[in-house]
């Protein structure tokens, strides 16, 4: 071990135990408040802040940990490669490259690529997220996308887009793509682009209102199961006095 690393791990001994509250090793430190700096060309300027890496952690009670990993929002956290929180406040980044970009309420990329911007409170999970304008939406997967408000998009290729809001998206490439409220799409290839349109399974769902699974549509906009959903259908219904009527199909077909 060499003498260099040693020390390091003796300095970190001494922060953990509470003899010292500022300790650097490298080049570039900042000076001034409790601060943990290591790492050649590391920076620091707030205060209760930790460094690890060739990092800058200027917001208060941050934490930059890798290469080129930024924290300039108070009390956030960026750990990876190139990871950044460069405003706002409370933020949560973990991966490389991956990104809070915010000036409101809080925000959390994980992932490598993983992006959450917008108005804040964007939740991304996964690789090659974008998860960008609007805001309160949460993406998991890889290369979901959402650009909406109050939107749930979870899957490969998941999209909540257009203009989209206060809907869901769950499904490799499932998609909520008009600009219009209250849609859910569910399943590989499901889309959902009608106004609180429902998509089940594989197929694209452009009526308002309804509920279809794949090609078929379960419920119409008048909130009615179609007549060819009721193909095959018998139904017995007995009446106050005893008469029995035979239903089939949606029709009375005779009377016992």
């Amino acid at each position: 071990m060499s003498k260099r690393l040693k020390g390091r791990l003796v300095l970190l001994a001494l922060l953990t135990v509470g003899f010292i509250s500022t300790g650097f090793i490298g080049d570039n430190r900042g000076l001034h408040g409790k601060k943990v700096i290591i790492g050649d060309n590391a920076t620091s300027g707030g205060e209760d802040t930790v460094n690890l890496g060739s990092d800058t952690a200027t917001g208060s009670d941050s934490v930059a940990v890798g290469k080129s990993a930024r924290a300039s929002g108070a009390r956030s956290v960026a750990i990876g490669i190139g990871a950044k929180a460069p405003m706002g406040i409370a933020h949560v980044v973990i991966g490389s490259d991956a990104e809070v970009h915010t000036p409101n309420y809080s925000g959390i990329a994980i992932g490598n690529q993983a992006y959450s911007g917008g108005q804040g409170d964007n939740i991304s999970i996964g690789g090659g997220i974008w998860n960008g304008t609007g805001g309160f939406s949460t993406c998991v997967g890889t290369w979901t996308y959402n650009n909406g408000w109050n939107n749930v998009a979870i899957g490969i290729g998941a999209e909540t887009k257009n203009g989209a809001d206060d809907s869901v998206a769950i499904g490799r490439i499932a998609k909520c793509t008009k600009n219009t409220y209250g849609q859910i799409a569910i399943g590989s290839g499901a889309e959902a682009y009608g106004f609180e349109s429902v998509q089940i399974g594989y197929g694209r769902n452009t009526a308002n209102t309804s509920i279809q699974f794949h090609d078929w549509q379960l419920i119409n906009s008048q909130g009615k199961i179609p007549n060819e959903r009721m193909t095959g259908v018998t139904q017995n219904v007995t009446l106050a006095d005893g008469t029995v009527l035979v239903i089939q199909n949606g029709l009375i077909t005779s009377i016992q």
